[in-house]
């Protein structure tokens, strides 16, 4: 578990691995979603996280429920940032071994980022657990129309994502772009498509 207020950014990439324990990495602590402020998680340059049958969580905000999980989003809200909620660039490969995989991003309206952005070879594998990827960004009266980064759910490089969960939420990708500027985001935006492989059901649904 990595546990912060404000951001989490592994500048040259990250290696971890448990023997089935979970990997958290859970940043905004304080439950941020409107602030110009940083919030976010960050993983470049190679970054591998192995769990062994635990599952992977990404996200932020309280655990109202208190089970352990981050309850909200990883958030950025920062017009001078590059980076999103969530952002992956370069390789990135997550292996639960039969835990669930969660990602759960947020860019605020100063920011025009996605809530999570897939910027290079991204692999996830979570043998029979479930993948939950869930990007929100709220879209600035500056944004520029036709910027499809401005987006719940980016993805410009390569992504792909297995399950074989014979769960009907085996893969489950929510995409949300609102806002004060219509028809300039998108729910949902890959450049190069993104391959799913499993055995159960794949769900997609993408606002804006």
């Amino acid at each position: 578990l990595i546990h912060a207020d404000n951001e989490i950014y592994f500048t040259h990439g990250a290696d971890v691995t448990t023997a089935g324990g979970d990997i958290i990495l859970w940043s905004n602590r304080n439950s941020v979603t409107s602030a110009s402020t940083a919030h976010r998680i960050a993983l470049t340059n190679g970054s591998t996280l192995t769990s062994n049958g635990g599952n992977i969580v990404f996200g932020g905000g309280a655990d109202g429920d208190s089970d352990g999980y981050p309850d909200g989003y990883a958030y950025v809200g920062s017009s001078d940032s590059t980076w999103s909620g969530i952002t992956f660039i370069d390789t990135v490969t997550l292996f639960s071994g039969n835990g669930n995989i969660t990602l759960k991003g947020q860019s605020g309206a100063s920011a025009d980022r996605p809530g999570i952005d897939f910027a290079g070879y991204v692999t996830m594998n979570a043998g029979t657990g479930v993948v939950h990827i869930n990007g929100i960004t709220d879209i600035s009266s500056n944004a520029e129309p036709g910027n499809h980064e401005v987006s719940g759910i980016y993805s410009s490089g390569t992504l792909k994502i297995t399950s074989e969960s014979d769960s009907i939420h085996a893969i489950t990708l929510i995409g949300n772009a609102t806002g004060a500027q219509p028809n300039t985001g998108t729910g949902i935006n890959s450049i190069h498509g993104i391959s799913f492989d499993g055995e159960g059901m794949t769900e997609i649904t993408a606002t804006g």
